[in-house]
């Protein structure tokens, strides 16, 4: 069975090292979970890929196990 997620994407810059990916994933308005942070490419790609695991297994409505790319800030 198919489901359709919609997430925004914000992408964040900062000025000192604009070269790294960093941002957020959040639920549409209204759908009550909190934004997802992720840090560079592989954060990203991580995030996407646990909210899809986690849609599929629980029905869990952009809720992830985790939130990839939080251990990578520093």
């Amino acid at each position: 069975m198919h489901s359709i997620q919609t997430y925004v994407l914000r992408l964040l810059v900062d000025p000192a090292a604009p070269a790294q990916l960093r941002g957020a994933i959040e639920p549409v308005p209204g759908a009550g979970a909190r934004p997802h942070p992720f840090v560079g490419e592989q954060g990203l790609l991580a995030l996407l890929h646990e909210l899809t695991v986690a849609e599929g297994q629980s029905g869990n409505h952009g809720e992830p196990p985790t939130c990839a790319g939080e251990a990578e800030e520093s």
